[in-house]
């Protein structure tokens, strides 16, 4: 009777609806941590095809991990539709490897560029509806980044001669389930940026001739608890 008694309970916690007050709220708050990879985008330019880059193969481009962590600020507009602003600060680093004709251990040359900026990013969340304690949605919206790297750091990127700029304009899509637990909301996420503007910061060294334009992309998850 005991053990019966103990299933029917569980049974009952598992089927029971947990509430969330920010679901009522026009306005609720929160925080997420992210990972991302970031890659970049090349547009080559006839510069490539000259006597100058006649020892390079290939030029290819890598996507090192980076991280962000940020605060959530959301606003429901519509049953299902909510308007959310995400600043974080974030770490990005881009990497171009450079293969060439050298016969010795800098046959392959990795340019390297790294920065720590602030994001603000604006999205439209599209939500279905609620099943028991879990549903679907689906975001859309508009990413400014902000370079705010030491000096130190740019001057170490220049180095390097991989001459970005660390402002961007990203395009965001992504997907994700939010999961309503007693006391919070968990909302894990995927989301793709695509970066609208060139981040191109230098033309007038060897490395950066080679480009018309860079662009680039980044893929992340991000866990929100709100």
């Amino acid at each position: 009777m005991f053990a019966y008694s103990a299933h029917g309970q569980e049974t009952v916690n598992m089927n029971q609806e947990n509430l969330s007050y920010g679901e009522t709220r026009f306005i609720s708050f929160g925080f997420l941590l992210g990972g991302h990879t970031s890659s970049l985008r090349p547009k080559f330019s006839e510069e490539f095809t000259k006597a100058a880059f006649s020892d390079t193969i290939n030029i290819t481009t890598g996507s090192p991990f980076g991280f962000s962590i940020g605060f959530l600020t959301n606003f429901k507009v519509a049953q299902y539709l909510d308007i959310r602003l995400m600043p974080k600060v974030a770490f990005y680093d881009y990497k171009l490897s450079f293969q060439t004709t050298t016969p010795n251990d800098e046959a392959v040359k990795d340019a390297l560029a790294d920065f720590t900026t602030v994001d603000v990013p604006i999205s439209f969340k599209y939500k279905s509806m609620r099943r028991g304690n879990h549903r679907m949605f689906i975001t859309g919206g508009v990413t400014q980044i902000i370079d705010v790297t030491g000096k130190k750091q740019k001057e170490e990127n220049s180095e390097n001669g991989l001459r970005l700029n660390g402002n961007n304009t990203t395009a965001d899509i992504g997907f994700g389930a939010d999961f309503f637990f007693p006391l919070f909301k968990f909302s894990p996420e995927i989301r793709y940026s695509y970066g609208l503007t060139d981040i191109m910061d230098s033309r007038n060294n060897n490395l950066s001739r080679a480009f018309d334009r860079m662009g680039s992309q980044v893929i992340g998850i991000y866990l929100v608890f709100n």
